[in-house]
């Protein structure tokens, strides 16, 4: 087996198989939003979501 294969198991590729799909969803649902929130709301909307996926991932991973 070629060096570093092992590293990588299949149940870790899941995840990044899911990533592109949820990246073109986010950026269709972004060009709708970005007009209708101004810059000081969507900051504080994106500030408040990494907040609490933070406190999220500090108790479960």
């Amino acid at each position: 087996m070629p060096e570093g294969v092992a590293l990588v198991a299949l149940d870790q590729l899941w995840p990044a198989v899911l990533l592109p799909p949820a990246l073109a969803l986010g950026a269709v649902l972004s060009r709708f939003v970005h007009h209708r929130l101004d810059g000081p709301l969507m900051r504080l909307l994106v500030q408040l979501f990494a907040i609490a996926s933070g406190v999220v991932l500090l108790f479960t991973g």
